[in-house]
């Protein structure tokens, strides 16, 4: 009885240790994922006050998130708060990794049609160059 105890038991303890980080990823998923979707919500609108708030949350929501959806609208935020030049700067990193992402150069094209026409358009050809095709990471 001893000797199978010894055994089962460093089983139940791996056993127990990979639950309980199991669970520790989907608790801190399910966080990124609803600060996330507050960031969004608050980025409707032009209240600074809630852009900032929507800034943290998007950039909170990035822990264990590989997506790049928090990356391409805490860009927007910036840019809506007025920090054109770190937009712009998250943007072209973001497209540097990922270089398939309709939208990310959808949101370039957006961003630079005030200021800077050429590369608007620069970016919104290669959108549409992409469009129709699956953006895939870049390897």
């Amino acid at each position: 009885m001893k000797a199978r105890l010894s055994q089962t038991l460093p089983a139940k303890l791996l056993l127990s240790l990979a639950a309980g980080l199991s669970c520790a990823w989907l608790l801190v998923g399910l966080s990124d994922e609803t600060r996330y979707a507050r960031g969004l919500t608050l980025l409707v609108g032009g209240n600074p006050a809630k852009l900032r708030t929507a800034l943290g949350d998007l950039r909170s929501a990035q822990l264990l998130n590989f997506s790049l959806g928090p990356d391409q609208y805490e860009a927007v935020a910036l840019w809506r708060l007025g920090d054109h030049g770190l937009a712009e700067r998250k943007l072209r990193a973001l497209l540097k990794r990922e270089p398939e992402n309709r939208y990310g150069w959808l949101v370039l094209a957006n961003l630079l049609a005030a200021d800077n026409p050429e590369q608007a358009a620069a970016a919104l050809a290669r959108a549409e160059q992409l469009d129709g095709k699956i953006a895939q990471p870049s390897k």
